[in-house]
């Protein structure tokens, strides 16, 4: 999409669904927010050669650090030696944990089997970050400028960009996204925090919103938003804490949330595999329920 007004263009070169990778290109830089899944990684760096018309890339900007958004790393860091990859600290500590890798990549295999590609090389012994960031911090590129948030509540290491002149959000999945005309909330870690993250966007008031697995939402579409994720994010916690205090065991609300959620809502989108789904939830649930117990 191109905007006359505020000069950018966004692209979006996912190689296949599940985990996106958007290029957003202005005047001054070319930036991917992030880069997706592992095996299909080649084809979105196809598709990023492309959009790019002879120009390199300058950063990739990584939101988090789970696999269907920083998978693709390796791959498309091969294919642009000159990009700087960007995260937080606590994802460029991630990446070098073994556990988290090894996670990654079952995750990622499981991915290409759910659509039934070819699973592809193991590239996460490479995974890494050539520039750390943090809330505070601005990242250039000419005459464009990228101011860093921090905005946990999916992950920890989940980080925000806005494109201050061009008045574009790239929003983490803490503030949640879209499948469709579904709403989805993505607390993981801490409800309280992706409402903090939320409560962002509505401080900023950007024009232009780039949600992950999502796209852009612009106008009025972007003013709604926050209003709409929350009620969204709350609805999903109503849902698991009303179980939770009924006395239902942790494993009992992942089978109903799960049953609710994916079974109801996720599976027919064929954006998520039950096993990502339930590993999210598996995570959440406990987090929330002792969230919800704190002075």
């Amino acid at each position: 999409m191109t905007d006359k007004t505020t000069a950018f263009d966004i692209t979006n070169v996912t190689g296949n669904p599940g985990g996106t990778s958007f290029l957003v290109a202005t005047g001054g830089g070319t930036f991917l927010v992030d880069t997706g899944l592992s095996f299909s990684a080649d084809a979105t760096a196809e598709n990023l050669r492309a959009a790019l018309a002879g120009r390199g890339l300058d950063y990739i900007l990584l939101t988090h650090s789970h696999f269907d958004h920083a998978a693709g790393t390796p791959t498309i860091a091969r294919a642009f030696p000159e990009a700087k990859v960007v995260a937080s600290e606590y994802a460029a500590y991630v990446f070098t944990r073994p556990g988290a890798r090894e996670m990654i990549r079952r995750l990622d295999v499981a991915a290409a089997k759910f659509v039934g590609a070819e699973v592809g090389e193991d590239t996460t012994s490479e995974l890494r970050v050539d520039m750390v960031v943090a809330g505070g911090d601005t990242i250039s590129a000419n005459d464009t400028v990228v101011r860093v948030y921090n905005t946990p509540g999916h992950t920890n290491c989940s980080m925000s960009y806005y494109f201050e002149r061009e008045d574009l959000f790239a929003g983490s999945e803490s503030s949640g996204f879209m499948f469709g005309d579904i709403v989805w909330p993505s607390f993981m870690t801490s409800c309280r925090d992706s409402l903090a993250a939320i409560d962002l966007i509505e401080k900023l008031a950007p024009c232009h919103l780039l949600l992950p697995h999502s796209g852009l939402l612009s106008g009025e579409g972007a003013k709604a938003f926050p209003a709409h994720i929350r009620r969204e994010t709350r609805e999903k916690a109503e849902f698991i804490l009303s179980r939770h205090h009924s006395g239902m065991d942790e494993d009992s609300i992942v089978r109903d949330f799960t049953r609710e959620y994916y079974d109801g809502v996720i599976r027919a989108t064929g954006m998520q595999t039950k096993e990502s789904f339930v590993a999210n939830a598996e995570a959440l649930i406990p987090r929330l329920i002792a969230e919800s117990m704190e002075v």
